[in-house]
């Protein structure tokens, strides 16, 4: 697996948020959370019906946890998913570059900001 060092955040709300990578374990989780982020809009690459099960979710987990070159990541709140995004490094040479980085959120996040971290 990447090293990827967690990342506790507040939103605008004052909810506490950390970043990280997703586990296998949390397979249903993150189908259960595609599924509704994919209900929610047509502007991305699945849509709703073609959302993957959990095994398949889980067998791409376990693929990332051992990858060099990608991350699959998730925001979560009180125990919940509440946000998640890939990255891909396409270099061997990687650099730490700030800048906004998309994850997926629930239409209804409420304005938490969670669309740009």
């Amino acid at each position: 697996m990447i090293d990827f060092e967690t990342v506790n955040i507040f939103l605008k709300n004052n909810q506490h948020v950390t970043i990280r990578p997703a586990f296998s374990s949390e397979a249903n989780e993150v189908a259960d959370f595609f599924k509704a982020v994919t209900e929610e809009t047509e502007f991305l690459s699945k849509q709703a019906d073609e959302a993957s099960s959990p095994g398949e979710i889980w067998r791409f987990l376990r693929v990332l946890e051992r990858s060099k070159n990608s991350l699959f990541i998730v925001a979560k709140s009180n125990g919940k998913v509440i946000g998640m995004g890939q990255v891909v490094f396409r270099n061997k040479k990687r650099a730490v570059i700030a800048q906004p980085f998309p994850l997926q959120s629930k239409r209804n996040s409420g304005g938490w900001g969670l669309e740009l971290l």
